[in-house]
């Protein structure tokens, strides 16, 4: 890159717009244990893109009518949920921390050519974990330590974090 070069490409910023989002239905041994969550759960695949909506308040792309070269899109899918799980089988103890993962794709919008792929999980540390079910009275018993709001919070730290990542790769 020539030092001019490095002066002329920050007036010419791309834009970036919202693609698909959408999250994947939950399947596999997590989710039978688990079931919907716990009791009284309202998280739900609507209400975690509304929260993917919320930090990612960028146009969409299926509205935009000058899409020019430069123009970027943003495709976000949550690949995985889970609650978390104190539970026992078999007289052996089955403990899994709550975690988020997301998954997202970075592209042109005029030539649908890929920039970038994105995946970032989140969940607490074992401490915070241990503390959680501590604090609830959880341990001595069975039960899932994490409510809704917690995990809607793992879900904004892991969204903040695609974001921190979209940003980088975009404006570099």
């Amino acid at each position: 890159m020539r030092f001019l070069d490095f002066f002329r490409r920050g007036s010419k910023r791309p834009r970036v717009f919202l693609g698909s989002l959408g999250v994947e239905p939950r399947s596999g041994l997590t989710d039978i244990l688990e079931g919907s969550g716990p009791p009284g759960a309202e998280l739900t695949p609507h209400r975690l893109l509304g929260d993917l909506r919320e930090v990612f308040e960028l146009p969409r792309s299926d509205e935009t009518q000058d899409v020019i070269a430069s123009d970027l899109a943003l495709d976000i899918f949550v690949a995985k949920y889970q609650f978390g799980l104190f539970a026992e089988a078999f007289a052996l103890p089955l403990i899994w921390r709550p975690s988020v993962k997301l998954k997202a794709r970075l592209y042109y919008l005029k030539s649908g050519k890929l920039v970038r792929n994105f995946s970032v999980t989140a969940k607490p540390t074992w401490r915070e974990y241990v503390n959680s079910m501590l604090s609830q009275g959880l341990l001595p018993r069975l039960g899932r330590p994490l409510g809704d709001e917690q995990v809607r919070a793992l879900h904004r730290r892991a969204a903040l974090k695609l974001l921190e990542q979209v940003i980088k790769a975009a404006y570099r």
